[in-house]
C-alpha cells in the first residue's frame, strides 16, 4: 500500500513538469535534434538551466531520455505520449 501511495504522489510532481515541457516545446526540439546538448536546449528554449536540469533528471528517471557523457540528451521511444 505504501508503494502505491508513493507512486501516486510522484504524479503530483511529474504531470506539471511534463505539461510545462510540452507547452514550451522541449519534446518537439528533442524529436528534431537528438542527441542535443544541454546547453543548446537551454539556449533554444530560453530556459532556466537549473529548472531544465531537474526536468531532464525526472525524464531520465522515467526512461524517457538518456544522457551521454557529453551532456547530450536523446529522446527514447518510451517517451511517446
Amino acid at each position: 500500500m505504501l508503494s502505491y501511495l508513493h507512486n501516486y504522489s510522484n504524479g503530483y510532481i511529474v504531470v506539471p513538469v511534463i505539461l510545462s515541457c510540452v507547452k514550451h516545446g522541449l519534446f518537439d526540439l528533442l524529436k528534431r535534434e537528438s542527441p542535443i546538448a544541454f546547453s543548446k536546449l537551454v539556449k533554444d528554449l530560453a530556459a532556466n538551466d537549473g529548472a531544465l536540469r531537474i526536468a531532464m533528471n525526472i525524464f531520465e528517471s522515467l526512461h524517457w531520455v538518456s544522457k551521454n557523457s557529453s551532456d547530450e540528451y536523446l529522446l527514447l521511444p518510451s517517451a511517446k505520449l
